[in-house]
């Protein structure tokens, strides 16, 4: 190894320095425990600023934000009222009778006298209504529970009973119950609410967030519900009583047309009918019926009666009215008048009926005798008094399918009528394969026919209400137009929402009304129907001493799922306007498949004469 050279061991090797930033490991902790105390500090400090110094900010300020714990303050639910403020749907306080089987099971007090389910069932029996054997059973059968419900809704006597007897494992709950004074009166549109006083349908479940008002809570910033939080003492968020809706409905009138639907009913025992009463100047629904009726009360009832009334099946709980739409017959013949004069059509040109027209495919027929008689020369007067299908053919195709069909659209068919109801049906007026397909630049109220689609016996049928489909809520609105000097209001069943003092809370926003055919239209097509009155086929609707417009209707009824008629099913409707000469009511009843009669003028026409007769007796009240 030469001198001076480095040891290749020791090559690049270094002596190590010394750290002039080291600490003891103990000083290191002493700081960052330091430092943790007085974040604690900090954090603390916050924590009493929030719970005791701005506390009442923060609760009374920013509540609606807070965790809520709910109490069992109920909150006073709010009632359906009739326009007179006449209650149609209350609740009252009352208590449920509850056990706990399995504390009776093993209460010492009770088996002092012998065995507790026995002592328990022969004492409480009586005082509820119910076999002593059956309540011994029922509780042995339940015996491993802690909850089981022996008696809803106890009146004052039997709570007073209760409480004197004060047994072991028996419980007072307090609850809610719903009630309806006037029993089935207008029971699909308020619908009904089950024992837990939760809504099952109608208004009470559309309007369920106003009617049910919200339950007093404990204000929390935790959402552990046995959590007390510092300074929240007593901080006690106040339950908010429901709302008061008031209806549209007129009480005497509503139970006029109840009467008038269940003689109907009884007389012509059909699968389902209703009955629709509006003010066409305020689109406001003063009454209104559907058949098969139930009892909102009660979950069943022994089955039908003649009174319309059945067990609350899916069928008898829906509001026909407004959730079904059927083909409506030539009750549309008034609407395709209007649409004639709005666009030119000559009322005075004379049409030829043999009975029979081809309008391509199958024939159409006109009804009755007329089949093979025919009404020989109408026009369009003739046409609405006698009820002549040939002449709505050829009427409809002269208007022309787009016109046709958009002065119907204007009219309020074809969309959902938004008068307030739940599951409201829009119904069938235009089917998508007759549209053309939109462009960017079309607006989604406009539709455009393609006329190489829609066939001509299509257009035809239409003129006397076949091929189309809509609600009894919905042609009786549109009808309206008719009363109103040629404008629709839209219909409506909500007039006013209330505080419980009885102040308004809110007032429902209309939808502007609607221009749909001039007034001198309005009036001509008028003309026509109280010809059919005086000399047609809606004589059943003359009412001494009063102007009265109608027109009669039967229309076959389609069965959807067969895709053909229903052979042999009819449905007979029958609208009616009074007086004629300054309009306060429409009136429309329908019923589906009437066994009695077999037109709109006899099955139909007398209910809706009966009801005009009582609704102008009372016209001074509305």
């Amino acid at each position: 190894m030469q001198p001076g050279s480095a040891n290749p061991r020791h090559q690049g090797s270094r002596q190590p320095e010394t750290d002039h930033s080291y600490r003891p490991r103990r000083q290191r902790l002493q700081w960052a425990n330091l430092v943790v105390v007085l974040g604690l500090g900090v954090v603390a400090g916050r924590l009493m600023q929030l719970q005791l110094i701005d506390a009442s900010y923060y609760l009374d300020t920013l509540s609606p934000q807070l965790l809520s714990q709910p109490r069992t303050d109920a909150a006073i639910p709010g009632s359906l009222l009739a326009r007179d403020s006449s209650e149609l749907a209350r609740s009252t306080y009352s208590y449920t009778l509850t056990a706990d089987p399995s504390r009776i099971a093993k209460s010492k007090q009770l088996a002092k006298y012998g065995q507790p389910f026995a002592v328990i069932a022969s004492t409480l029996a009586p005082v509820i209504g119910r076999e002593q054997a059956e309540l011994e059973e029922f509780l042995e059968h339940r015996k491993g529970r802690q909850y089981a419900v022996l008696k809803q809704w106890l009146d004052a006597d039997q709570l007073a009973a209760v409480r004197a007897l004060g047994l072991d494992g028996i419980n007072l709950v307090p609850s809610y119950r719903r009630a309806y004074p006037y029993g089935t009166l207008a029971c699909h549109i308020l619908g009904s609410r089950n024992q837990f006083h939760d809504p099952l349908g109608g208004l009470e479940h559309r309007y369920r967030l106003l009617l049910d008002g919200k339950p007093s809570a404990t204000a929390s910033v935790s959402s552990d519900p046995s959590a007390i939080a510092l300074g929240q003492d007593g901080a006690v968020l106040p339950a908010v009583a429901g709302y008061d809706i008031v209806l549209t409905l007129d009480l005497a009138l509503q139970r006029y047309v109840e009467a008038a639907m269940d003689e109907l009913w009884q007389r012509e025992n059909p699968k389902s009918a209703c009955a629709v009463v509006m003010d066409p100047t305020t689109g406001e629904i003063l009454a209104m019926s559907s058949r098969p009726a139930y009892d909102p009360e009660t979950s069943s009832s022994s089955g039908a009666s003649g009174q319309g009334t059945s067990a609350a099946t899916q069928d008898s709980r829906s509001n026909v009215a407004v959730e079904k739409d059927y083909e409506p017959g030539s009750t549309i013949k008034v609407l395709l008048a209007a649409a004639a004069l709005e666009n030119g059509v000559n009322p005075s040109y004379a049409h030829h009926c043999s009975g029979r027209y081809n309008a391509g495919g199958q024939p159409i027929n006109c009804w009755g005798r007329y089949r093979t008689e025919g009404h020989g020369t109408v026009n369009m007067l003739r046409m609405i008094s006698m009820s002549c299908n040939v002449t709505a053919a050829k009427i409809a195709l002269e208007v022309g399918p787009q016109k046709y069909l958009a002065f119907l659209r204007k009219a309020g068919l074809g969309e959902v009528p938004g008068a307030g109801f739940p599951a409201e049906t829009a119904g069938i007026m235009i089917k998508r394969e007759w549209l053309v397909e939109p462009t960017a630049s079309t607006k989604a109220s406009e539709f455009v026919l393609n006329p190489k689609a829609i066939s001509r016996r299509d257009v035809a049928v239409m003129g006397f209400g076949q091929g189309l489909s809509c609600s009894a809520l919905q042609l009786t609105s549109a009808i309206s137009v008719l009363a109103n000097d040629g404008v629709r209001q839209p219909p409506r069943i909500i007039k006013q929402v209330l505080n419980k003092d009885g102040t308004v809370f809110r007032t429902p926003a209309q939808p502007p009304p609607v221009r749909v055919c001039s007034a001198k239209t309005a009036q001509a097509v008028l003309k026509m129907m109280v010809a059919a009155v005086e000399s047609g086929t809606a004589r059943t609707a003359a009412i001494e001493g009063v102007s009265v417009a109608a027109k009669t209707g039967t229309a076959q009824i389609w069965d959807r799922e067969a895709r053909r008629f229903h052979p042999g099913r009819y449905l007979t409707s029958f609208v009616l306007i009074c007086p004629a000469d300054k309009p306060r009511f429409v009136i429309y009843v329908a019923a589906d498949d009437a066994q009695a009669g077999s037109h709109g003028s006899d099955v139909a026409g007398p209910t809706a004469r009966d009801i005009a007769g009582f609704a102008l007796r009372q016209l001074d009240a509305l």
